[in-house]
């Protein structure tokens, strides 16, 4: 249930001439939910002005802002107009843009929610020309209003495929089915996972909204743009989970140690051009983190089927007890990844089916379930990720002995939906 409230500020002012007349006062109201679930709210402010004499009015110009700590949201500029009718004897104003019929203001922000807390505030500034082309100014805040932000969790999925690479990188058999098909369970998974939930992981799978990129989609920009927007779009209680399956490449004298090769990338040997080429994927961890200490999402989820995968987070400081990273890694930092387990498909990739051994057997262990370890909610099924990690990794080396899956970061709460 949303609740609002209005808070007033009466300030009595100074000498006539240089302000509002002395017998005035200025009455600014700030209307808000104080919780919503809402990710987007209105707030509104009203200004009450008082009466101005005709020449003060004249060379007054007025903003009203609405900040968020020392970060201003927006802000509306007016200035009086006047009618024919109006005579410079006369002393109050008789009209002014946005004005009702009871002399206020009414200005409405459409804001964006991330943080579980929001302090927003109001400030007036009366703008006054006092000849010389010099302005004097006059300044009217608010009180603080807090509005609380409970809303759903939700998963926000970008699953990245690339099995087709530029002419001078070999192409892949499967990584853009990998992308396909692991989009595919998520949204398939959402659908499973109706109902309410006691733990907020569990809630997110209600919510799982994902977005696919493969092969001549999968640019480093086009990565980096919508990695941004996912980051920008989600709030304080959201997930992130990214799947990169394609090449990936690890070199310690590198600027960032592991990098996953994109559409277009390259193994150039200068590294410079590598790094500029290529995708660090410390760097996505980075941006991470400093969304999540604007109020952003606190959980980043990596699953990377690359050679050299392990390696992924090398190099990563975790910054405190909040940070929730967990890499799933489809082998160690230097062992390469299996692709294909026949290697037929190199000869015509294009009629290749079916999937990479590691996503094979990941899609494998969600799809047929587990009997043991699951949290459970409405006959609705999710397992831990190291549960799930186990089974996975054993499939994996009973397959290919020389890939060994890694499982790196906090990694106690994370939970993944089952739908056999």
């Amino acid at each position: 249930m949303k609740q609002f409230f209005a808070l007033t500020l009466l300030i009595a002012v100074g000498a006539y001439g240089s302000a509002f007349a002395s017998t005035e006062a200025v009455d600014v109201q700030i209307t808000a939910p104080t919780e919503t679930v809402d990710r987007e709210i209105s707030i509104s402010v009203v200004t009450q002005l008082p009466s101005l004499p005709y020449e003060v009015s004249l060379k007054s110009t007025f903003t009203v802002t609405l900040e968020h700590g020392i970060e201003a949201l927006g802000s509306i500029d007016w200035k009086p107009h006047y009618s024919k009718q109006c005579t410079k004897a006369q002393s109050e104003i008789c009209q002014i843009s946005l004005l009702d019929r009871k002399g206020r203001v009414t200005t409405t922000f459409k804001i964006g929610l991330r943080r579980e807390i929001s302090r927003f505030r109001a400030i007036l500034v009366q703008r006054q020309a006092i000849g010389g082309g010099k302005l004097e100014e006059h300044a009217f805040e608010s009180p603080e209003v807090v509005v609380r932000f409970n809303p759903r969790p939700r998963i926000h999925a970008l699953v990245i495929g690339v099995s087709r690479y530029g002419p001078n990188v070999r192409g892949l058999c499967h990584p853009s089915s990998d992308a396909l098909d692991f989009g595919n369970y998520l949204g398939k998974a959402t659908k499973a996972s109706q109902g309410p939930r006691r733990k907020e992981l569990l809630l997110s799978l209600q919510d799982i909204q994902v977005t696919t990129l493969r092969d001549e989609d999968a640019t480093k920009p086009r990565i980096q743009r919508e990695f941004g927007r996912i980051l920008s779009d989600a709030g304080y209680r959201d997930t992130v989970l990214m799947m990169f399956s394609g090449h990936g490449y690890y070199n310690s004298e590198y600027p960032d140690e592991f990098y996953l090769i994109p559409f277009g990338g390259s193994f150039t040997a200068q590294p410079y051009d590598f790094d500029q080429e290529n995708l660090s994927f410390r760097q996505l961890a980075y941006l991470f983190g400093h969304s999540m200490a604007q109020g952003g999402p606190r959980r980043l989820l990596a699953i990377v089927d690359t050679c050299h995968s392990g390696a992924a987070l090398s190099g990563f400081q975790f910054s405190g007890a909040r940070d929730e990273i967990a890499l799933v890694a489809s082998t160690l930092p230097d062992k390469e990844a299996v692709d294909s387990q026949s290697g037929d498909c190199l000869q015509n990739p294009k009629t290749a089916k079916g999937n990479s051994l590691f996503l094979e057997k990941l899609l494998e262990v969600l799809r047929e379930g587990l009997t043991e370890g699951l949290d459970t909610s409405d006959g609705v099924k999710a397992v831990s990720l190291p549960l799930l990690f186990e089974h996975v990794a054993r499939r994996v080396t009973a397959v290919a002995n020389t890939q060994a899956p890694v499982l790196l970061g906090t990694i106690h709460r994370w939970l993944l939906p089952i739908t056999p």
